[in-house]
Order: structure tokens, then sequence, then C-alpha cells
């Protein structure tokens, strides 16, 4: 073999080697592009999904409609926490909560809902989609003072429910709303949530309901299931009434007395929350 087809055998080889280059680089090139281009698709959708902001009337009626059967499932102790003999007597103090939304709040509320939604769509775990989570409307009611539920927020199916206090600190405002959504997304993706259970080594231990009657005092929750659980330890979870209580805060939360060991969906709403 000459030198001359020496030289264009190692010719071609470079060239072989080039051209291979310069096709990865395109390839490269242009998976990057349209990855930029679908995640910014995606943020837009995601920065653009809609929010629902409910006026006063839309609140109230919406509340005591009950379509989650929260208060019908209220115990004697519910009642009395809550200062009320009946839910006749709640309605009154519910309808005396409801408050309007201006248009300076709602401007304050999309700012921090944008805040939130890019923060949710970058987490993702077993059991758990941030985008999909994200893309959910935003359906917010707002309430004043303590008359309803002692102003803390919470979820009905998939309203949630601020109090008028939680609108004063942006950055505590968001972590609220992420905490929240968690809870619609729970309620609007039973099977997402049964992965993450699973995953996290919770399991089903009897119905709230099976504890009527006896003497255990289990504190209702509107962002819970119908479930009492156990965790990977086989404890049982759950919030219990104090002996004389007098505030739904009185309680003794088992296994240990932490708002996030109550249930596994409050564990999962505090615990992605704080990682994001």
């Amino acid at each position: 073999m000459n030198n001359k087809i020496i030289l264009l055998i190692i010719y071609n080889i470079i060239m072989n080697i080039i051209i291979l280059f310069i096709l990865i680089l395109i390839i490269s090139y242009i998976y990057f592009f349209y990855s930029n281009i679908f995640e910014q698709i995606k943020f837009e959708q995601i920065k653009e999904s809609k929010s629902n902001y409910m006026t006063k009337d839309q609140l109230y009626e919406y509340l005591i409609k009950d379509s989650d059967n929260y208060f019908k499932n209220f115990s004697n102790s519910d009642f009395k926490v809550r200062k009320v003999n009946n839910i006749n007597e709640y309605y009154q103090n519910i309808k005396l909560a409801c408050s309007d939304i201006n248009k300076s709040t709602e401007t304050f509320l999309n700012k921090c809902i944008t805040v939130a939604n890019e923060k949710l769509t970058n987490y993702n775990c077993v059991g758990f989609d941030g985008a999909k989570c994200a893309n959910l409307e935003w359906k917010i009611g707002i309430v004043k003072d303590k008359l309803y539920e002692e102003g803390f927020p919470h979820t009905r199916h998939n309203v949630i429910i601020l109090p008028s206090s939680s609108l004063n600190n942006k950055e505590s405002l968001i972590n609220t709303l992420i905490h929240e959504k968690i809870h619609v997304y729970q309620k609007m993706y039973p099977k997402d949530i049964e992965q993450y259970l699973q995953a996290n080594g919770f399991t089903k231990y009897k119905l709230r309901n099976s504890f009527n009657n006896t003497n255990i005092n289990i504190r209702s929750n509107p962002d819970m299931d119908e479930w009492i659980y156990k965790n990977k330890d086989n404890e049982i979870m759950m919030a219990e009434y104090k002996e004389n209580a007098k505030s739904i805060m009185d309680v003794n939360i088992k296994p240990t007395n932490n708002y996030q060991h109550e249930h596994p969906f409050e564990f999962m709403a505090y615990n992605i929350t704080n990682q994001i």
C-alpha cells in the first residue's frame, strides 16, 4: 500500500470524524433549541393559568352547599370548639366571615401565584407532577376575622380559602398557596396520590367515621380524605381533641405533636412545600 492510499484513508477517516462531530453538534443544537421552546411554551401556559376569585356571596353559597360533606361529618366536639351549637349557627358566622376581593388584592395574589407556579412546575416526585399541579385552575375565596375555621387557610374541594391576614406577607403567602394547591392536587388526582402514599410507606388503617361514638375524638379537617392512616413505622396518624378543647388547635397529634404527622396529605403538602 503506497503512501497516497494511506493518506487518502487517513483523510477519509478525519473527514468522517469531522462530519460526525458536526452532526452531533447539529443534533444537540436542535434538541436544546426545541427543548427550550417546549419549556417556554409550558411555562407560558402555566404563567397564564386562570385564577378565579370568588365574591363573598359566591363563597358563602359555595361553603353552605357543603359539596364535600365537610360540615355533614362534624362531631359535637367540632361544633363545640367553633363555639356554635349547630350548623345553622355556623352558617351565620360564615356569612359574616366571607369577604370580597378588591383589585389591588387580585393584583397581589396574581404576582404570588406566578411565583408559586414557577416553583411548582420545577418540582416532581413519585405521585406528584408539579407542572400538572400548577396548571390546575386557582380558585380562591377570602375570609376575614376568625369566625370561620378560626381564620386558618384550607381547601374545600378545589377552592382555596385564605384568611385576609395572610395577605400581608408575600413570601409566607406564596408558601401557603403552594401548600394549599398541593391539597387541591390530592383531591383532583387520587391515582397519583396512591403512588405517593405507597412510595412513602403510608397505609390505610380505618375510616375516620369508624371512630364516631367512641372515646377517641378526631378533629375534622377539610384537607384530608376519609381515612386514618399508619406511617411507615406502623404508627397511627391522627389529631385528637384534648379534653375540654376550646379551639380547633386544642389537639394531640399522633404519633408526634407535629402538624405534618396528622395525615399523609399534610405530610406531603408540608414536605413538598419545604423542598421547593
